[in-house]
């Protein structure tokens, strides 16, 4: 019997470590074809964006599958992001369930989930202490749209209230300048929702506090 290789460290630095032992080749894993919980181009995006920023932190549930395959019942969503992103691996736990229970726990694991709701006051703070904890944070790696966070208040709690800057950028910033009274402002026209969370993003780095806005 061939010993099974094992693959290169540098391929499995995206998978947490305590999941690597865990690994399997993605090309061994196959969608369910059962699977009743569709994944739309914006949720494999943001799926795509977690597993980027936060790297594989739970593994995917699988069965046995034809021809050698294994099928992916928990994580259909985290199999077709990984893919898009290049990944080679991704961390993966056997069940022992077959058959209609594995496809009734797969149903059951996707409706229990949506039967929770957010503390939306709690939420709020959290991702709003993010935009000072972690300022280079994607919303889009949080599963959020522009909409949802317009809708829980955020560009009103993240931005300045009299829509200036702050930090470094209130004080000065690089320019080694005073700051000056008044409130100074700069308005930008981006092609597309990608480019506006990016220069978004970038100048919350640099110290500004920005909303988003939809004309």
């Amino acid at each position: 019997m061939k010993k099974k290789l094992k693959p290169p460290a540098a391929e499995l630095n995206h998978i947490t470590a305590a999941l690597r032992p865990m690994a399997v080749a993605i090309g061994t894993l196959k969608a369910d074809p059962d699977n009743v919980n569709t994944h739309d181009a914006r949720s494999v995006e943001s799926i795509a964006a977690s597993l980027q920023r936060f790297g594989q932190q739970a593994p995917v549930l699988i069965v046995p599958g034809p021809a050698g395959k294994k099928i992916v019942k928990k994580g259909n969503g985290v199999l077709a992001a990984a893919k898009s992103l290049g990944w080679k691996h991704l961390a993966a736990v056997e069940s022992d369930l077959s058959g209609d229970a594995a496809k009734a726990y797969a149903i059951a694991d996707n409706q229990l989930g949506k039967l929770s709701q957010f503390d939306e006051a709690l939420l709020a703070q959290q991702l709003a202490e993010f935009n000072d904890t972690m300022p280079d944070l994607d919303v889009e790696s949080l599963g959020f749209s522009d909409a949802e966070l317009e809708s829980l208040g955020l560009p009103a709690a993240l931005a300045d209230p009299e829509g200036g800057a702050t930090g470094a950028s209130r004080q000065g910033g690089d320019t080694g300048e005073p700051p000056a009274p008044g409130v100074y402002k700069v308005v930008a026209e981006c092609r597309n929702p990608t480019q506006q969370k990016k220069l978004f993003n970038r100048l919350r780095k640099d110290g500004f506090r920005c909303k988003l806005v939809t004309a």
